[in-house]
């Protein structure tokens, strides 16, 4: 018997929205969960928008038809695409597996909505952010910087008036303010040595995932990263989530050979421009390739050229209108009291010369 197609629709800010149209259980469960503070009835006229077409299927690649090309994501994977794009409108038809619908939402979804916005002068920035008196500080760099862990310590140990903000992105917008891109906390087990606490918030089965998640990130060398989700309330019970604020700071997450946390203020002359917008353009490598594959544009390196361009002139706007700094973390730091007293005292001094 043939499921009953679904359509959720969520909007962010009214900046931009996601249209998931869906025949499957687990596709819509998916989504309803991670964007659940987004989900609403209908958009406002007008705002820019991804439809996803997801049918899920136990073998999609033997089901594909014409116009479909066949990707497979580290074995398990596996799915069927095609997409159109627009500066205001991009589709995305998928046929896949259950392991591919978050690999889609990560390599398909996200990315898709940075591109609209860069042309809609909004920049979604690969942060975590966390939010105090109505400012934020916005923590960016490459994967496996620190960006969950030290916003994670900041809220476990910073003090009770502070608030989650973003998990994995953040809208920047002209005034300047950050908005939040809500969606659940992604867990994986090294952030539960480094917050033990976060552990009598977990059920039986969940920790248990996300041992076995993290022996497979282990083994793997990094090549499998699948997280454990959780609402934010869940794993942070007495926090809120801070919608909107003023960016007090985009902090870059270094990591050197060095024994204590290190902040230092940049120049305009001394931000990373360049490396910040490459750091952005990593987490979108696989977009990119699957755009490529799928024959979207006739000349895709023109297409990535002028995407670039937009957002490296958007970060450029932003970081005239907020502080930059960059934030050396010990590459091998010891997870102790000792350290995590040292970060937060370098954010509790950040915070307290922006007046708060």
């Amino acid at each position: 018997m043939k499921n009953k197609t679904t359509t959720l629709r969520f909007c962010f800010h009214d900046l931009v929205g996601i249209e998931v149209v869906t025949d499957h259980p687990l596709v819509e469960s998916f989504f309803a969960a991670e964007y659940q503070h987004h989900r609403v009835e209908r958009f406002p006229d007008g705002i820019p928008c991804v439809r996803l077409k997801f049918g899920l299927r136990a073998f999609p690649l033997v089901v594909v038809t014409a116009g479909y090309r066949r990707h497979v994501h580290k074995l398990l994977a596996r799915w069927a695409y095609r997409m159109s794009i627009s500066d205001n409108r991009i589709e995305i038809d998928v046929i896949g597996n259950r392991w591919a619908v978050p690999m889609v939402h990560h390599m398909l979804v996200h990315p898709s909505l940075r591109y609209l916005l860069s042309k809609h002068d909004v920049l979604l920035l690969h942060s975590g952010s966390v939010a105090i008196s109505g400012k934020s500080l916005i923590f960016t760099g490459k994967g496996g910087t620190g960006k969950t862990t030290t916003t994670s310590l900041i809220l476990a140990y910073g003090g009770p008036a502070w608030a989650g903000h973003s998990d994995d992105y953040t809208f920047l917008v002209s005034g300047p303010e950050s908005w939040s891109y809500q969606t659940r906390s992604h867990l994986y087990r090294d952030l539960q040595n480094w917050v033990p606490e976060l552990a009598g918030r977990l059920s039986y089965f969940e920790r248990v995932r996300l041992a076995v998640l993290g022996l497979f990130r282990s083994v793997t060398q990094g090549g499998l990263l699948w997280p454990v989700r959780l609402p934010f309330d869940r794993l942070w019970p007495g926090k809120v989530v801070q919608t909107r604020a003023r960016p007090v700071a985009v902090i870059l997450l270094e990591r050197s050979p060095i024994q204590s946390p290190h902040l230092k203020r940049l120049s305009s002359g001394e931000i990373p421009l360049d490396d910040l917008i490459e750091m952005n353009f990593w987490e979108a490598r696989h977009f990119i390739a699957l755009v490529k594959q799928a024959h979207v544009f006739s000349d895709p390196d023109t297409w990535i050229g002028q995407w670039r361009l937009d957002e490296y002139n958007l970060l450029s706007k932003r970081l005239e209108e907020i502080s930059a700094y960059t934030l050396e973390l010990p590459q091998e730091a010891e997870r102790t009291l000792e350290f995590k007293q040292k970060l937060i005292a370098i954010i509790d001094q950040l915070i307290s010369s922006a007046g708060i």
